[in-house]
């Protein structure tokens, strides 16, 4: 089931998402309908995902079994935040977007699929590298992309990546933060995002609509979201995808994405994680092949709903 309707308008999109398949995963009630954009116009919506391929390399590039999966699934979002991935030379990378670029969409429309692709980071024995993947027709960059230089010391060991998206029909820009998170020092790094946000709103010369996505590991055994206090916990913040949000094919919840209170208002109410085991029947090692991680993602209104 494919459930990207680019021309359909936005409150019927919403109808169509609330029936995807989730992991443990329940939607959000109801959007209040009364403060939804005017849908009459064909507002629609920007899908948004974040999808931890770990070990993405020239051997998973050249499965063709693991390339189809990935291509069926990354066409179903209009901007997907990946880590996990080992392509230094971005051969893998680009196979990959060449195979989710053959065909035309169900409007009859070429797929238009680009990304970019961040630098190695991490130590030496660990690198790893992160990418925005991201649909053309829908959105385009509207900033350079950049790895973070952290405010306060060398406290991530996989350094954020960053860049901004725009809607080619809609309001705004958003800045998407690009993570993962070390397992042995989860508390640390997710408390070390809110000066991330901080910061960037200096650079970014008073940017405020901002999302951060990626694999944080922000589950048991590492992190308890029950009881650990956080600075993301605030009211700043709006996490749009909940510890009921399980992203992982042994039922953790480690991948999120959390938006700055300032476009809370824009989530559109469907989210949840994108199971490819359900969804395109496979079995446990065919899912295992492309990664232990399942997509997660949420959808944002193109424009701000009424107040």
């Amino acid at each position: 089931m494919s459930f990207k309707k680019k021309t359909i308008i936005g409150l019927i999109l919403f109808v169509l998402f609330s029936t995807v398949v989730l992991s443990g995963c329940l939607n959000s009630p109801a959007v209040d309908e009364s403060k939804t954009p005017d849908n009459s116009k064909g507002e629609g919506v920007i899908s948004v995902a974040t999808y931890y391929i770990e070990d993405f390399n020239e051997e998973k590039a050249a499965n063709k079994e693991v390339m189809g999966i990935l291509t069926r699934t990354i066409r179903n979002f209009d901007i997907i935040a990946v880590q996990g991935i080992d392509d230094p030379n971005g051969k893998a990378m680009t196979a990959l977007i060449d195979e989710i670029n053959k065909g035309k969409d169900e409007s009859g429309q070429p797929y238009n699929y680009q990304f970019n692709l961040s630098a190695p980071v991490g130590p030496a024995n660990d690198k790893e590298q992160y990418s925005f993947i991201y649909n053309r027709n829908a959105v385009y960059p509207a900033s350079i992309p950049r790895l973070c230089a952290e405010p306060t010391g060398d406290v991530f060991r996989w350094e954020p990546y960053m860049l901004t998206f725009k809607p080619y029909e809609g309001t705004g820009s958003v800045l998407f933060i690009n993570i993962h998170l070390d397992e042995n020092n989860t508390q640390s790094e997710i408390d070390e995002l809110n000066t991330v946000i901080e910061r960037a709103e200096i650079v970014y010369a008073g940017q405020l609509n901002m999302t951060i996505l990626g694999n944080l590991n922000a589950d048991e055994p590492y992190y308890n979201n029950q009881t650990t206090p956080s600075p993301l916990k605030s009211d700043d913040y709006v996490w749009a995808t909940t510890d009921k949000c399980k992203s992982t094919i042994d039922g953790k919840a480690y991948d999120k994405i959390i938006v700055t209170e300032e476009i809370g208002h824009f989530l559109v109410g469907s989210k949840g994680v994108f199971n490819i085991t359900k969804e395109y029947n496979l079995t446990l090692e065919q899912a295992e092949a492309v990664s232990s991680h399942y997509p997660v993602y949420a959808e944002y209104w193109r424009y701000a709903p009424k107040t």
